[in-house]
């Protein structure tokens, strides 16, 4: 059988037998397609953490990071933290790596994020800074929630960050 440029099968002029067949197959090829395009998979990733005075070392903590291009201009990124035993946390304001660098001088996203520390749930939210050049981290920035400017997240705001705490990222940015 013949096919298009994209892979679709059609049915040559002598195979006209049987037709719903073959628009049933190109129809699943169609919407194999679609979703495809509309769903693009997860990539893994490992960002680096890192501290604006003196980098953590992970030790033996987990630091996962997922991401997938939405579309030719979007990004979305997960990140998940979680310190171990032999964690070490740096000193100054937390960030991580980008998969993907930002666009340069456009729109500055944010990031939602949480953190677990103790019994205790924080949110955060992650700024991607693109002041000149293309951003390749977010900046992790505490949720004050009723004042201005937003704290950064250290080891030690708003709880010191410990073994057994959890910190995930989620959202969407601009890419270069």
């Amino acid at each position: 059988m013949p096919t298009t440029g994209r892979g679709y099968t059609y049915p040559a002029s002598t195979g006209h037998t049987r037709i719903w067949e073959h628009l049933e197959t190109l129809a699943e090829d169609i919407n194999d397609d679609v979703d495809d395009i509309a769903n693009p998979a997860w990539t893994t990733y490992t960002p680096t953490w890192t501290g604006s005075l003196t980098n953590p070392v992970l030790g033996n903590g987990t630091l996962e990071g997922k991401w997938r291009q939405v579309d030719p201009l979007m990004v979305a990124v997960r990140i998940k933290l979680v310190p171990g035993s032999t964690t070490t946390f740096g000193s100054g304001n937390y960030k991580f790596a980008l998969p993907v660098a930002a666009v340069s001088g456009g729109p500055h996203p944010l990031l939602q994020a949480s953190a677990l520390m103790g019994s205790s749930l924080y949110r955060f939210v992650g700024w991607v800074s693109t002041v000149s050049g293309s951003a390749t981290e977010v900046t992790v920035y505490r949720d004050n929630l009723t004042s201005e400017p937003l704290s950064g997240w250290t080891p030690t705001a708003p709880v010191t960050f410990a073994n057994g705490h959890s910190f995930g990222m989620y959202g969407f940015y601009f890419s270069a």
